[in-house]
């Protein structure tokens, strides 16, 4: 297999390799590091609610790249998939790797609460956005499972007294920083600019395309 041929595996398969990758490290804290700070084993748990959102999201019939089409504008044809999917799976990572490496830094974990709460508004309000005619769009059950670790993980590490007001305010800047930078490079996968998408987005909503 040439190098190409590989860096295209990656790509293509980047959600398959990404739950494997989760598998592994999660069986791997089991046998040998069962007894982890509070805020890697709440990471564990985001790491395997990541796993059941993407596959959900992106499996279901109807799913991630469609809406982007229905919704966004997303000439499909153009889109590399495999491509946009790899910029999600290593945001992915980043995302728990960070908090899992340096767990006395409480702000990186903020950013994935802050995630969890915000998947599940966004699945929800693209419901109604999307005029799909029916209460589900793929992605939204594992959305409020996550969101609801994420209230759990709010009462959890205020009972511990590990956040302060700045982690909140760092955290949350950061998950905003972060995501909009995701959607910029996810639509490049798209050739789509960022202004394009948000137009196209609002005017479905408003019923205007």
């Amino acid at each position: 297999m040439g190098k190409r041929s590989f860096g295209r595996f990656i790509l293509d398969y980047s959600l398959e390799l990404f739950c494997a990758l989760v598998i592994l490290l999660t069986l791997v804290r089991i046998l040998f590091f069962p007894e982890l700070p509070l805020i890697q084993n709440l990471v564990n748990a985001f790491a395997l609610m990541a796993v059941l959102h993407e596959f959900e999201e992106k499996r279901t019939p109807g799913g991630f790249f469609d809406l982007t089409q229905n919704i966004g504008g997303v000439d499909k044809s153009k889109l590399d998939a495999g491509l946009a999917s790899s910029f999600v799976m290593f945001y992915w990572v980043v995302l728990l790797a960070l908090p899992m490496m340096f767990p006395t830094v409480p702000w990186l974990f903020v950013i994935l609460i802050c995630l969890g709460i915000f998947e599940a508004v966004a699945h929800t309000g693209i419901i109604f956005a999307g005029h799909l005619g029916k209460f589900y769009s793929p992605g939204l059950v594992s959305a409020w499972l996550m969101c609801g670790l994420s209230i759990y993980c709010i009462f959890d590490v205020n009972a511990a007294g590990i956040m302060q007001w700045h982690d909140w305010v760092i955290g949350i800047a950061l998950f905003l920083l972060s995501f909009v930078s995701l959607q910029r490079l996810t639509l490049v996968a798209a050739h789509m600019s960022y202004r394009e998408f948000l137009t196209n987005v609002r005017n479905h909503a408003l019923g205007k395309s």
